[in-house]
């Protein structure tokens, strides 16, 4: 399996799972975008539109390659359909 194998990760656990540490880890040595679902479901203001989260993920998945983690539901059938890999980080 080569590396280029790898260009869209899903990374999917509870909170305090190590998910975030492994998506970071996994995209310094892929050179992948490395995207938490926190932060576009949230802003400043506190939690964003449905239709500007929609519009994020999508944006999201268009790109070649990517490194996705996040602990909610939301979202995670489509990212899934796209990812080449799915991690479930138990704890």
């Amino acid at each position: 399996m080569e590396i280029g194998d790898w260009e869209r990760i899903h990374i999917f656990g509870g909170a305090g799972s190590g998910k975030t540490t492994l998506a970071r880890r996994l995209a310094a040595h892929l050179g992948y975008p490395c995207i938490d679902l926190d932060g576009v479901a949230w802003g400043a203001a506190g939690k964003v539109g449905l239709r500007e989260r929609k519009t994020a993920v999508f944006n999201i998945l268009s790109q070649p390659s990517w490194i996705i983690e996040q602990h909610h539901n939301e979202g995670i059938g489509l990212i899934y359909m796209n990812a080449r890999f799915v991690f479930l980080v138990l704890y």
